[in-house]
């Protein structure tokens, strides 16, 4: 069986069974009944192509994401030849992005409900390739922070675009492996822009970064169609059968699934912004947001941001003789290997245990740093130091190894459990959280290390990760396997909770 395998199963009769539906249609013509089995499995390559698709748009994010990682320190040498930032404009470099992806999470409340969600990559794009070109080509630091800023905005909106996009359009059975590819490829873009930051300019790699992740997925996605499930909350049923079937193929019993698409919909009052956050005033619904959304924010204090953003910067603060980029590249290499070992595990453990064992090595991996930091500037024992210089290298491709499952892992969740009556303003909302903790979290570290040092800042971050494995156990339901709407059906049965 390979990474999609099918799983299905017989009936006495051998007639293949899928998801609990017998999988044969009976035709009559001439006056005979014809039995022809079906394909119990949905066609594969059309979800995977549409992941891939909506996933080369988040390539960009991982690229800029890291960006700040291998050209903060050539942009801030004092005796730069090139553009200068000083450390109030370093740190508004790495968090000015974050910033337009808060933004853009207002700005996709709007697009997603109304546009859905092809469309708004469509737009998001050609914006995001231009805002490339400007950061290579400026020449003044405003300049610099604005095409970030676009950037941000573009992300804010092509973010939640993409992961809704694949969960709404991938088959239950497969959906764990199918959100990983986006994951796997934010993570191949952060090891592109370690690895390659290394070989080429700052300017040569935004180019590179910005041809690399647009111009594809903008052809590709001219041929999908939009989300099945968008466009039958817009009550266009015919298209969202015809999308529906595109994604599961055309030798596919579709019927059962758009019936419970049907049945999901019809509940809810046609789709607009203002009848979605009108959801919110329903405490099952509150309640699950109010969840997720402590989720999203408190995340970005495990130090998630903090590993890429300053990656060459911690390793040039270890002064161990250890080459800080060839750290970075590493880093990048460890970060995809991550969302590859989530893509191998998503449907096979549950969600909130592959969240809790990364959670775990995580916070031990940052113990570890807090430790080589406190002997070397604290207890300055050189010697013992020296000894222990590989430790900041390993613990940080550990916890670049565990975030990166980890993160792919609660997305994926937040996903599942956000109900169709409100997902577009909802993943918006978790959004804007996760942003703004990030910005908080980079535009703080500086102070943080000035008040706790390093040891204790990761001090910190550890302690916040142990406490955070535990989360999702105590307080969300176990998603794995299950259909959106099964899932959605469960969880607002009457005295249903989240933790049930």
């Amino acid at each position: 069986m390979g990474v999609f395998g099918s799983g299905n199963n017989l009936d006495a009769s051998g007639c293949v069974i899928d998801d609990g539906h017998l999988a044969k249609e009976t035709h009559h013509g001439d006056g005979e009944g014809k039995i022809r089995v079906k394909e119990a499995s949905p066609r594969l390559w059309s979800q995977v192509l549409c992941a891939v698709i909506a996933a080369m748009g988040l390539f960009a994010m991982g690229c800029s994401f890291s960006f700040p990682g291998v050209t903060l320190p050539e942009l801030t040498k004092d005796n730069s030849t090139d553009l200068y930032l000083d450390p109030a404009n370093a740190a508004l470099f790495g968090s000015i992005l974050h910033i337009g992806c808060m933004i853009g999470s207002f700005i996709a409340c709007v697009m997603l409900v109304r546009l859905g969600q092809r469309t708004a990559l469509l737009i998001c794009l050609p914006v995001n390739l231009v805002s490339w070109i400007v950061l290579a080509t400026s020449s003044a630091v405003l300049t610099l922070h604005g095409a970030r800023l676009v950037q941000g905005i573009s992300y804010g909106v092509s973010n939640p675009a993409a992961y809704t996009l694949v969960t709404e359009v991938a088959f239950s059975r497969y959906r764990g492996r199918l959100c990983s590819i986006v994951d796997m490829f934010r993570s191949i873009g952060v090891f592109f822009v370690l690895s390659a930051g290394a070989l080429m300019s700052w300017r040569s790699l935004a180019i590179f970064s910005g041809v690399l992740s647009t111009v594809l997925p903008f052809f590709g996605l001219l041929f999908l169609p939009n989300s099945p499930r968008w466009l039958a909350s817009k009550r266009r049923y015919q298209e969202a059968e015809d999308a529906l079937q595109f994604y599961r193929g055309p030798a596919f019993d579709i019927t059962p699934e758009m019936s419970d698409i049907r049945t999901v919909v019809r509940r809810n009052k046609k789709d607009s912004l203002k009848t979605q956050l009108g959801h919110l005033r329903e405490w099952q619904s509150l309640k699950r947001l109010l969840v997720l959304s402590f989720l999203s924010f408190g995340f970005q204090f495990t130090g998630y941001s903090i590993a890429f953003t300053f990656t060459v910067s911690i390793f040039m603060e270890t002064k161990s003789g250890i080459d800080p980029y060839m750290s970075g590249v590493l880093l990048g290499v460890t970060c995809v290997v991550g969302a590859v070992f989530y893509l191998l595990t998503a449907d096979c453990c549950g969600r909130k245990l592959i969240f809790m064992f990364h959670s775990l090595i995580c916070s031990l991996a940052l113990t570890c740093i807090s430790v080589y930091f406190y002997v070397k500037f604290e207890i300055q024992d050189e010697e013992l130091a020296s000894e222990m210089s590989i430790l900041p290298l390993v613990s940080l491709l550990t916890i670049s190894f565990s975030l990166s499952s980890a993160i792919s892992n609660m997305l994926q969740h937040q996903r599942e459990l956000m109900p169709l009556s409100f997902r577009a303003a909802g993943i918006n909302i978790l959004g804007l959280l996760f942003y703004g903790a990030t910005v908080l979290v980079i535009q703080g570290f500086p102070l943080m290390v000035d008040t706790l040092h390093l040891y204790g800042s990761f001090a910190c971050f550890a302690g916040i990760t142990f406490l955070f494995a535990f989360y999702p156990m105590a307080l969300m339901p176990e998603t794995r396997k299950k259909s959106l709407e099964e899932i959605e059906m469960a969880i607002s049965k009457p005295k249903a909770s989240l933790g049930e």
